[in-house]
């Protein structure tokens, strides 16, 4: 593994130092700061692989100090970290270039597929749109996407989830069979009549819904089946398959 020089912002000092010791065990050069404005000056002063800068501290928060820093150094990777609920300024710094969000308390694994995601360009990106009526699930899925270097777009009816297949040239579709106003079935029916032809993962919440899932596997677009409960993991190696050369049907 390449050692990186990584900049953590933190007003939490024991939130700052823990991350740091998990990044210098992986042998990287780790440089801690407490206070947004320092962390501007440190910045502006030191070049950095990656930064993990968290939203909400006194003063300027991280959004802002991102945004200064980007006017700076228009190629800083700085990945936001947070443990409230500010998706208004999380949706400004990924419109500005955020290299992604992490939610507290940080999963190790999450700040090291970021930075493995970092020293392996190459690697493929996938557009996703998650289709669920239950918000609070779909911005979990949203925010692994996110941390796996991908985008995602969030949908939580039928009608909003067609109007972004419509308009969006989408990687990937994670579908829930159970959309409000029309469902997942409808969807896919939608989809086939308009000649669309984007790789879709079913999600179903139980027995109930096997019959509608089996029916849509009857669609070549239709990749497979998760039922809920799952492991987000099993959704990312989904994902990743998909995204090989080669498997990816694109209309």
């Amino acid at each position: 593994m390449t050692t990186l020089k990584i900049l953590v912002v933190d007003d939490d000092i024991d939130v700052a130092d823990s991350l740091a010791d998990v990044l210098e065990l992986k042998a990287h050069d780790v440089t801690t700061v407490y206070d947004s404005r320092e962390a501007i000056k440190v910045f502006k002063r030191q070049e950095f692989d990656i930064a993990f800068m968290d939203v909400m501290m006194p003063g300027k928060n991280g959004v802002e100090s991102f945004l200064e820093i980007k006017k700076a150094k228009p190629d800083a990777h700085v990945v936001m970290m947070t443990g409230f609920s500010v998706q208004h300024l999380l949706d400004e710094a990924l419109e500005q270039g955020a290299a992604g969000v992490l939610h507290k308390p940080v999963a190790v694994d999450d700040v090291m597929a970021l930075i493995d995601d970092l020293q392996n360009p190459k690697k493929p990106k996938a557009l996703v749109l998650v289709a669920d009526g239950d918000a609070n699930f779909a911005e979990m899925l949203g925010q692994q996407l996110l941390a796996g270097g991908h985008t995602a777009r969030i949908a939580y009816t039928g009608p909003e989830a067609l109007a972004i297949l419509r308009n969006e040239p989408l990687d990937l579709l994670i579908l829930d069979l159970e959309l409000p106003v029309i469902s997942g079935l409808e969807v896919c029916y939608e989809m086939k009549q308009l000649g669309r032809v984007v790789p879709t993962i079913i999600l179903c919440a139980g027995s109930k819904d096997q019959g509608d899932a089996e029916h849509c596997l009857r669609d070549p677009a239709v990749s497979g089946i998760l039922f809920k409960p799952f492991d987000p993991s099993v959704l990312m190696s989904s994902l990743n398959e998909l995204l090989k050369p080669g498997a990816r049907p694109r209309s």
